[in-house]
């Protein structure tokens, strides 16, 4: 035990046990003497701390117990660590030269120690035993020199009559001799004192102070058992004993996908029940061995950075046997780097802002920041990326392909600034720390709370805004802001309240006892929050959090009807955790400005990891800009069995044509976070978020149900839902089935795969009517491309392309596709909607306006469409350079017109040849673009290129390919919808999309 350890524990028991006082000579003040263990007759460590009030030279002290009844020479006791500090520097002790007597100690110092007036002495004198009797005792520290005394000190302390404690320690056929029995102070969780077993009775015995205890039972090979104790003095606590299980092995393998074994892995033995998780890492031929107690446990392989996260649920150990398992894991893809430049509007580089990547799975993140000069660089594994900036405004740049062993170049330019600002009121006046968030379709820029007179104010890029205002009980309509660079918009906002005036819940068909069944429903920012609670005294579900009904009898068979009054509030689409769920409303008689509202529907399950995100509707963010966690984070530590929470949306200020369409539309999901719905060309998307694991460690598994209506069907142009209607997640086509309602039909899908990404209906009335097969057999349209060239022009024609599906279209060899050694090779291009597009190319060796100083342009073409910009996800144009074109192949860019400029999008190198070069040019706008040359001056076609500086990765650009980073979601103590802002998402997008439908 270390003198310092042992010194802490010490004080720090005291403070709670122990009553000290200290009566001083007049020569030396003492300051404490603390016992470890002050109750009669037991062995304790002293605490000794002294403050010398006058110089000498100290040789030896003397610690005299005389008359106290305590007794040093038993164990026997000694300085700890053969050391004392003065003025927290060590003096050693010269073990050796110990006296010792029933009452007394002398030691020697090895070197003699210069003393001056103030300075503090300290040491712990180690196993002496306390007084039998209770009661205030003197001890006496002594300073001495070669030849005498210079000072001394007496301190007094006090020992108490504390309770006994007895039993025995077993292993289940007999007294296990070798066990100890440790006490803890459960207020400090400081060691105060240890027991072994006595072989002569088999019983462990302990007297201590009053006080509250943690008793730990252990022996070698053992598992430990804990009890809890309060002693009372002169109380005797007989016959408490434990019993130890002998532990077990969990042997094992973690192997790769072709079974070799992997070293180096980290692995955790998480128990199902109780504390005690084990770590380890396997070796190099992939082995580990666990030893521990008897149960089940999770065998979790995380933060490898070259696998992906796995669970092996349910793994036993017994008892003195050994269990053997093998970990399989997926490699994570080879990496790629991405690398680029954030500049401003003037093309300056800006230094020191973050830049994140996170992959379209939501499995992949890594972030950086920009060095002096704005360029940044970092590594992920292959896959196809969200890049984003925490510069104001934001920069987004979606579809960035990185591929294996390759570098993938993006231009990021800042946008310049606009402003939103205004007021938000009510009939009583200004509205503080109330919500405004503004909604482009693309991004969203939050107001987290208006000040004390209502006042907002947003930074946003120049464009057209869907603004909404989220107030608690309250609602306003969303208006639409434009706003120009350099400039603000102002507008102000009127909230009117809304309450829910009566609510009522039964079961109307199925199992369950509806006694202590409850509602509860509140109006916040335009969602009517509707949650059905056990409102039993004996519930203890967290506050706010999704709650147990199977508890009351609920099973999946339960059907439940939800009867609401709400005023000044239109309830038009209800989301998230109920199944089969309907809803209707109709007029209130007894109040014009009210509406009563039915949901009926079944509970369904909910997981939930409540540390690393929010429950319910996702908060003022676009999930393009979630890091949904990864790893560990990625299951669930909440979870329930039958639970319904729901929220119904206001749609009341949106556009009529949308109102109309989405009217009477439910999306329903287990999900633990979903985006607000969108209904854009022909198809309905909903981003939706769950642990991939569930508690118990198993996959987790959900449902997708969105009950559309005859509205939309018939804007859609579909009369057999069941054949014209096809299903998508994660981008990949999913089987789904289709259930008639009285109103629509309902589209299930019961295979979702968690953790995140889109869940599309889309329409797909070319199909055949009539096959049946649940929908999904029929499948969806093929998707053709045609290319046809006429001239310096290239014709493209897509059909039935699939929303974030990428299509390409090869350009056919043609000398009209040449324009002075560069060729247009094929088109890329990735949507946001389904259906039909074409596109028209122009191409022309010098662009209409020249290029910045510093570039020779070497190609030029300009893309018309019918396409919005927010119809574009990414657009690909692969182009090859003759060689003799440029003397660097790396200071190749490509750059889009803007007004009277030119901005830089990405441009990436993709392979060299003696002969050619091959570039990828990528941008989510159509305009007019130009290849060049950069030349550092005013260039001609014989100029030498100066090549863009090399990236420097910054160190925090650590190259970690997965990680488990802080979700980004905004965060709550417990599960619930928190402030919903998720409403405003909704309302923003219906009033932007109607200028594409």
């Amino acid at each position: 035990m270390s003198r310092g350890a042992t010194a802490r524990r010490a004080v720090l028991l005291l403070a709670a046990l122990v009553c000290v006082s200290a009566l001083g000579t007049g020569v030396v003040a003492a300051e404490n003497v603390t016992i470890s263990n002050p109750t009669e007759g037991e062995v304790g460590d002293h605490t000794w701390n002294t403050t010398a009030s006058s110089s000498g030279t100290l040789d030896h002290l003397v610690i005299n117990y005389t008359g106290t009844g305590a007794d040093l020479s038993e164990k026997p006791a000694f300085i700890d660590g053969n050391e004392i500090t003065v003025n927290g520097q060590t003096v050693a002790i010269n073990g050796s030269e110990y006296s010792i007597t029933s009452t007394t100690i002398n030691a020697t110092l090895e070197t003699s120690a210069s003393i001056s007036g103030g300075d503090r002495i300290e040491f712990v004198l180690e196993n002496v035993r306390n007084p039998s009797s209770t009661g205030t005792n003197s001890a006496t520290v002594e300073l001495n020199n070669s030849s005498s005394q210079f000072s001394s000190s007496t301190e007094s302390f006090d020992i108490v009559r504390g309770g006994y404690v007895n039993g025995t320690v077993k292993n289940g056929t007999g007294v296990l001799t070798s066990a100890s029995v440790s006490i803890y102070n459960t207020s400090t969780g400081d060691f105060v004192t240890g027991y072994g077993i006595n072989p002569s009775t088999d019983q462990y015995s302990a007297h201590i102070a009053d006080g509250t205890y943690r008793f730990d039972y252990t022996a070698t090979g053992y598992t430990t058992v804990s009890k809890i104790m309060e002693i009372n003095t002169s109380e005797s606590k007989n016959d408490i004993n434990a019993t130890l299980a002998k532990k077990g092995y969990i042997n094992g393998t973690v192997t790769d996908s072709d079974g070799n074994g992997i070293g180096g892995i980290n692995l955790v033995a998480d128990p199902k029940s109780g504390s005690g998780a084990q770590k380890n890492t396997t070796a190099a031929d992939g082995s580990f061995s666990f030893y521990v107690a008897p149960g089940k446990y999770d065998l979790v392989a995380f933060n490898n950075p070259d696998y992906e996260f796995n669970i092996n649920p349910d793994v036993s150990a017994t008892s003195d046997s050994t269990t053997t398992t093998t970990v399989s894991l997926s490699e994570v893809p080879d990496k790629g780097t991405i690398t680029g430049r954030l500049v401003d509007g003037n093309g300056n580089g800006v230094s020191g802002k973050r830049v994140s990547a996170s992959d379209t799975s939501y499995q992949y993140y890594n972030s950086t920041v920009t060095n002096a000069t704005g360029y940044f660089s970092m590594r992920v594994p292959q896959a196809t990326y969200r890049i984003r900036t925490n510069s104001t405004p934001t920069v987004r740049e979606s579809g960035v392909s990185v591929t294996a062993n390759e570098l993938s170049s993006v231009e990021l330019t800042v946008p310049e600034k606009a402003y939103l600002s205004g007021t938000v009121s009510n009939a009583s006046g200004p509205i503080p720390k109330a919500t405004v968030i503004a909604d482009s379709g693309d991004s969203i820029h939050v107001n987290r709370s208006t000040d004390a007179s209502g006042n907002y104010n947003i930074t946003v890029p120049p464009g057209e805004y869907a603004v909404t205002v989220l107030v608690p009980g309250q609602t306003a309509n969303t208006k639409t802001a434009t706003v120009t660079a350099g400039n603000t918009n102002t507008t102000d906002f009127t909230a009117e309240q809304t309450a829910v005036t009566s609510k009522s819940v039964s079961i109307i068909d199925g199992p369950g006892n509806d006694a202590n069944l409850g509602t509860k429903a509140v109006v916040r920012g335009g969602l009517l929050q509707v949650q059905l609670i056990n409102t039993s005294p004996s519930n203890n579900a967290p506050k706010g959090a999704p709650q147990e009904l199977e508890g009351m009898g609920a099973t999946d068979e339960t059907k439940f009807e939800i009867n609401l009054t709400v005023t000044n509030f239109s309830a038009d689409s209800l989301l998230w955790a109920i199944e089969d769920a309907e809803f209707s409303t109709t007029p209130s008689s007894k109040n014009p400005d009210a509406t009563n509202v039915t949901i009926t529907g079944n509970a369904t399950t909910l997981q939930a990891n409540t540390t690393s995100a929010n429950v319910g509707p996702l908060l003022n963010q676009d999930p393009s800009d979630v890091q949904w966690p990864t790893d560990r984070a990625d299951q669930a530590n909440y979870g329930v069995n039958q639970t319904v929470y729901v929220g119904i949306f206001d749609f009341s200020s949106t556009p009529g044509r949308i109102e109309d369409s989405l009217n009477g539309a439910s999306v329903t999901t287990n999900a633990q976070r979903f985006s607000a719905p969108s209904v854009r060309n022909q198809t309905l998307r909903i981003w939706v978020g769950a642990p991939s694991k569930t508690v118990e460690g198993a996959d987790h598994d959900g449902f997708y149900q969105a009950t559309i209506p005859d509205s939309q069907l018939n804007e859609w142009g579909v009369d057999d839902p069941e054949s014209e209607l096809q299903t998508f997640y994660k981008g990949s086509q999913a089987d789904f089935t289709v259930e008639e309602t009285g109103n629509g039909a309902r589209v299930v899908l019961d295979n979702i795969s968690y953790s995140a990404g889109f869940v599309e209906v889309e329409a797909n009335p070319t199909s055949d009517s009539g096959n049946g097969g649940g929908g999904s057999d029929s499948g969806p349209a093929d998707t053709s491309a045609t290319a046809s060239v006429a001239g310096d022009r290239v014709q493209l024609a897509v059909d039935n392309v699939r929303a974030g599906t990428p299509v390409s279209v090869d350009v056919p060899g043609s000398s009209a596709m040449e324009q002075s050694g560069v060729r247009m090779q094929s088109v890329e291009l990735r949507l946001r909607f389904s259906g039909d597009t074409s596109l028209d190319i122009a191409t022309s060796a010098t662009p209409s306006q020249p290029t910045p100083a510093g570039t020779t342009a070497l190609f030029a073409y300009e893309v018309s469409t019918n396409l919005a910009d927010a119809d574009i996800d990414r657009a690909t144009v692969r182009v090859t350079v003759d060689s003799d074109r440029v003397a660097d192949p790396e200071a190749v860019r490509a750059l889009r017109r803007s007004g009277d400029g030119w901005d830089p999008v990405t441009t990436n190198l993709r392979g060299t040849t003696n002969d050619e070069y091959v570039y990828t040019i990528e941008t989510t706008e159509f305009s007019e673009f130009a290849l060049v040359a950069e030349t550092g001056s005013d260039a001609t076609d014989t100029a030498t290129a100066t090549a863009e500086p090399t990236p420097t990765p910054t160190a925090e650009a650590t190259p970690t390919a997965k990680s488990s980073p802080t979700p980004t979601t905004t965060s709550t103590t417990q599960p619930g919808f928190g402030v919903v802002v998720a409403v405003a998402a909704l309302l923003s997008s219906a009033v932007l999309a109607r200028r594409r439908i």
